[in-house]
């Protein structure tokens, strides 16, 4: 990764076009080829080391370009230099340095933003004898203790978790049938299809998942749930392995099973063996090398005060030893403490517990732990929908700053509006209990009048539903508020003169009169509930679409899971995504939703192209159109456009992101029948491979119910296309840029 980041930074600082930096580093092994003793490798790749014997590492294509480019060998040139430099300063997530003194009289410390660092890394700092620790603060914590005093005022019931069994098998089944949204550690969709594998049945099972599901472990998870099913596919290479790994189905799971290894089969003392955690905890791959010798032969301490017997001497036989030993080795890389998985693992269990049996507080508390990220409300409120949890709209009279569980359901709090702050909310919170609800909304604004409500507020209020209660339209509403505003102002002002007040006498509650408009159309009501709540509350613009979503290749939680797989392997809640995690660079993808923003860029060759926010059913991801496709499809792509696009994956050491080759506008008939049956006729060579390969992508792309038939234009021969097809304009319209419209025939079922 260095290795092309080195050439990446170097061309942007040259202002380099990307396609010519692309072609540069995709000719770069993403792993150190054998024989290079160490990085850099830059200067083996391009061949300029100077040394004969290390022309084998040279990649031609490289070497080419930088022979015949002057650009190439200016970039390679200074990304030689510069490979393994340090590129940026960063911070350790949860690392807190403690000294006896102050820290600037043992290393010296430097600003990264606001905060005072240490310019030595934690290996070093541990070196110099000071103390790090790692103080790691859990959102799922406060979950949990939110969670309980929401169950305590609802149900009366005292929730102790350290009261309780952790073996309750209802709890073992709801985390064995992959519904664990907003579970800790289980949510993400490889997880949960892991936990589906694999039916955990006690902690233990939870604990090892956990450890397991992580690059490097994942390789034994087949193994791991293979044996777990059938007990008699384990097979331990020798006795005394069995009441180690017997909790773990016969895998090496923890670092502490490695430990009880060397002690029970190499006879290490319980400190040499924790040395040896030591070692691997800090993924000391070539230390843990040095203890083979020591491990299978026994060693002895020149000046005779330690000695290790070795498996040999205690009655193993050395290939086992050395097996066995290799396995330990090779778990050097990812050793994993079962200690930490463990605690993790009780919080899983807790989690998913609350969620089990007090599932509308549980999601209450995560909805008011993250009430100011929107993108999160937006997932919880759409999750708890669909687990039948009814999620009530933002009200005056009802709703306080915070979500709160109301008649088995989830009543949104007004802290989760735009432009409402939290001190106007309790204001409105006191005024109700001294002075009884809001009959309407003059009186609202009446009696909020003392407390600095403003126009933006009250808009917000109206356009989120917070005034339905009241019987008028919110087209009604926004159309006399600012009329009812002044007269509050002036009644304000008339009552600290001592004049009579407009709104003084209790009978009098609606005294504007609303002018009979018709109400905001669906699409507007929507619109503005999305911008000012974050979510859809009255329904969602894609619904009446949703048939058409299942034929689409991506989503935009499946996107944003394949880009964090690799930080906390979260993914995307439907199997159909699975298999994207291993996306390849060019693959086509077809997905759709709602424009919600466009950003025009202008490119450095001068020419306009754009980035735009698609909000599908289950989230937002970004589209990028090249001047080239942007110039076809400017017209498609606008604000609350609900589009279908097709393109291709663009898979970088970054990340994932998504090229358009095309955006079409779902049509109003769509919604009606997105398919028909009949029979689509196709008419092209079917020997020129590279247009049947695009063909083919097409067809697969739109699976359906009708039959495509095939006529090669250079045999004369007809075939039935291997696979059935959903016949829209889609389909057809990307068939026609591929073969063109006179060779397409399409004839629908009667």
């Amino acid at each position: 990764k260095q290795t092309k980041n080195a050439i990446r930074d170097v061309a942007r600082v040259l202002r380099t076009p990307y396609p010519e930096v692309d072609k540069i580093t995709k000719l770069i092994p993403f792993k150190k080829q054998d024989g290079i003793k160490k990085p850099p490798l830059l200067k083996y790749y391009f061949g300029t080391t100077g040394d004969p014997a290390n022309d084998q590492f040279i990649i031609p294509e490289l070497r080419e370009m930088y022979d015949n480019d002057p650009s190439v060998k200016r970039i390679a040139d200074m990304a030689i230099k510069l490979e393994g430099v340090p590129r940026n300063t960063s911070t350790h997530a949860a690392g807190v340095l403690i000294s006896p003194e102050p820290v600037s009289n043992f290393v010296p410390l430097a600003r990264n933003g606001d905060d005072i660092v240490t310019q030595y890394d934690m290996i070093e700092l541990e070196s110099l004898g000071l103390l790090k620790m790692d103080f790691l603060a859990l959102i799922t914590l406060t979950d949990i203790k939110k969670a309980c005093d929401y169950i305590y005022e609802t149900h009366g019931v005292k929730v102790d978790m350290y009261a309780m069994e952790y073996d309750d098998p209802k709890v073992f089944e709801l985390i064995s049938s992959g519904r664990t949204d907003a579970v800790f550690q289980l949510e993400g969709a490889g997880m949960k299809k892991f936990m589906r594998e694999l039916k955990p049945s006690c902690m233990d099972d939870i604990i090892a998942g956990i450890s397991l599901f992580r690059p490097g472990p994942m390789d034994f998870i087949p193994k791991f749930v293979k044996n777990k099913e059938d007990p008699e596919h384990i097979e331990y290479e020798d006795p005394c392995l069995e009441e180690i790994l017997d909790v773990t189905y016969g895998c090496i799971v923890y670092q502490e099973q490695v430990m009880k290894i060397f002690q029970v089969m190499g006879g290490y003392s319980l400190g040499q063996a924790d040395n040896i955690r030591r070692i691997m905890g800090k993924k000391k791959v070539d230390k843990i090398g040095e203890e083979r010798v020591k491990f299978v032969n026994g060693w002895e301490d020149p000046e005779g005060k330690k000695s290790i017997p070795g498996a040999i001497k205690l009655g193993h036989k050395k290939e086992v030893a050395e097996k066995i030993f290799d396995e330990m080795k090779e778990f050097a890389k990812y050793a994993f403490n079962k200690s930490h998985a463990a605690a993790y693992a009780y919080v899983s269990y807790q989690t998913a517990y609350l969620k089990c049996y007090y599932e509308v507080e549980f999601l209450t508390a995560v909805l008011n732990n993250r009430i100011t990220a929107a993108d999160k409300l937006t997932k919880y409120v759409n999750f708890a929908r669909s687990e039948g949890i009814k999620v009530l709209p933002p009200d005056v009279n009802k709703s306080g700053t915070y979500f709160k569980v109301e008649d088995g359901g989830i009543r949104f709090g007004l802290g989760g509006l735009k432009h409402v702050g939290t001190q106007v909310i309790e204001n409105m919170e006191k005024e109700r209990e001294a002075n009884g609800p809001f009959k309407s909304l003059e009186d609202f604004i009446e009696r909020m009048s003392d407390y600095s409500i403003n126009k933006k507020m009250v808009e917000c209020l109206i356009l989120s539903g917070a005034f339905d209660e009241f019987g008028h339209s919110r087209s009604s509403c926004m159309a006399v508020y600012e009329k009812i505003m002044q007269r509050a102002s002036k009644d304000k002002k008339s009552r600290q003169t001592g004049q009579i007040s407009f709104f003084a006498t209790n009978d009098i509650v609606d005294t504007v009169e609303y002018p009979d408009i018709r109400e905001f159309n669906k699409k507007t009501i929507l619109k503005n509930e999305r911008e000012i709540i974050g979510v859809y509350m009255s329904g969602h613009p894609l619904e009446e679409f949703a048939s058409k979503f299942k034929n689409f290749t991506i989503t935009a939680e499946a996107l944003s899971a394949i880009n964090a797989k690799d930080e906390d392997m979260e993914g995307d809640e439907s199997d159909k995504f699975e298999e994207e995690a291993e996306l390849l660079d060019g693959q086509p993808f077809t997905c759709g939703g709602i424009i919600v923003e466009v950003k025009k860029i202008r490119s450095k060759s001068g020419k306009d192209m754009c980035a735009f926010k698609l909000e599908d059913l289950t989230g937002t991801m970004e589209v990028t159109l090249f001047p080239n496709v942007y110039s076809k499809y400017r017209a498609e792509v606008v604000e609350d456009a609900v589009v279908s696009v097709r393109g291709k994956y663009n898979v970088r050491d970054s990340g994932v992101s998504l090229i358009g080759d095309s955006v079409f506008v779902m049509k109003e008939e769509e919604k009606k029948t997105d398919e028909k049956t009949g029979k689509v006729y196709l008419r092209f060579d079917t020997k020129d491979v590279d247009v049947y390969s695009k063909v083919k992508s097409s067809l697969l792309s739109y699976p359906g119910e009708a039959q495509v038939i095939i006529r090669c234009t250079a045999t004369g021969s007809a075939l039935n296309f291997n696979g059935k097809v959903a016949i829209n304009n889609y389909l057809v319209n990307e068939l026609s840029g591929i073969i063109g419209n006179e060779n397409i025939v399409v004839k629908e079922a009667k």
